[in-house]
């Protein structure tokens, strides 16, 4: 590790490396190509890799002095990564850089200028194109598949991670809401923006301001480590408090039984229809957790008739239904996310 050099940062822009030598150069390349790269800090964890990606960084180092490289004594996972670099960051925004991941020139400016002008948000996220040429530019990349996400609404991080592939965040949310979990593999990003959600406002830029690798490597498709930790996500999280704990967030009251119930059908709306921005404009469906949120809102409300006429429909029809208004009077899962309701 090498001591720091150069002026205090604005941005910590953290870079976990193993088995990804191909990839150090563009990485490093798309980092100090950004327009705000003066005032820049990249932190880079080699989790004791057996490739050479140390010797191409260190070559950097010889004239970027505002690239920290820290090598591990063993192998570690990439949340465990995340977190020694958020401890040893000194920006006040930090931002995850995958090695196999590209932004626009001016993406960390914009999400840094987002938070500037919200001290009251606690995290920034754009949309990002899809690619699945290694190493290739985001200026080289057609924008033809482009993951849209949604505006921030609190309850919605329950259904799926709305943060993107490349947040920002205040590096002072951690004091709040802890670090990143490291016993996960692959979904740790979705458990902190859950907890996020509870504590902070999010900021959706609707600009794609990064490029996403999609390859058979990633953990995403290599084996079932997604899916086994997406439902452990969610029986951690899918229940009534953590329900009504987002929505007050969101400002929604909570107080009576009555508040409570028609919370908790919104939710069950919400998760009868929803959209991951990888979806691209498909709905999703969790019936199950909204059966339980319609139970839950009839317990505290059982003369809420519609929730009962929904309980009673299996869920073939329950999921080909078009997207129902909300009984809070909030925007739709469809609204949200950018696209035309069925």
């Amino acid at each position: 590790m090498t001591p720091h050099a150069t002026p205090a940062p604005r941005v910590s822009a953290i870079v976990s490396l193993y088995n990804a030598e191909r990839f150090v150069r563009g990485c490093l390349d798309d980092l100090l190509g950004q327009t705000l790269a003066d005032s820049l800090e990249i932190i880079v964890i080699d989790a004791c890799s057996p490739q050479g990606e140390g010797a191409i960084v260190q070559d950097y180092m010889r004239d970027h002095p505002n690239i920290v490289y820290v090598r591990t004594d063993e192998r570690e996972g990439v949340y465990a990564s995340w977190n020694r670099g958020v401890r040893l960051a000194r920006a006040p925004y930090v931002t995850n850089a995958n090695a196999d991941d590209r932004h626009r020139e001016d993406a960390l400016e914009r999400l840094a200028a987002a938070l500037d002008e919200a001290p009251e948000a606690g995290f920034a996220y754009g949309d990002c194109r899809v690619g699945q040429t290694e190493n290739e530019r985001y200026a080289d990349n057609a924008g033809q598949r482009v993951m849209r996400f949604p505006d921030f609404f609190a309850p919605a991080t329950l259904l799926y991670c709305q943060l993107g592939p490349q947040p920002l965040w205040r590096r002072s949310v951690h004091d709040v809401v802890g670090f990143f979990d490291e016993s996960y593999r692959a979904c740790a990003d979705w458990d902190f923006d859950i907890r996020l959600a509870a504590a902070f406002r999010g900021i959706h830029v609707p600009d794609a301001l990064g490029l996403y690798l999609e390859h058979e490597a990633a953990i995403t498709f290599r084996d079932d480590t997604m899916t086994r930790e997406n439902d452990r996500v969610q029986r951690q999280w899918q229940h009534p408090e953590a329900v009504e704990e987002r929505y007050r967030a969101a400002g929604v009251p909570c107080h009576t039984a009555e508040e409570r119930a028609l919370v908790h059908f919104d939710m069950a709306l919400r998760a009868l229809r929803f959209y991951p921005p990888w979806c691209y404009g498909a709905p999703a469906h969790n019936p199950g957790f909204a059966r339980r949120c319609l139970r839950h809102a009839l317990r505290l409300a059982p003369a809420l008739a519609p929730a009962k006429e929904l309980l009673a429909l299996p869920d073939a029809v329950l999921t080909a239904l078009d997207d129902l208004p909300s009984p809070l009077g909030l925007p739709s899962q469809a609204t949200l996310a950018g696209v035309a309701a069925p």
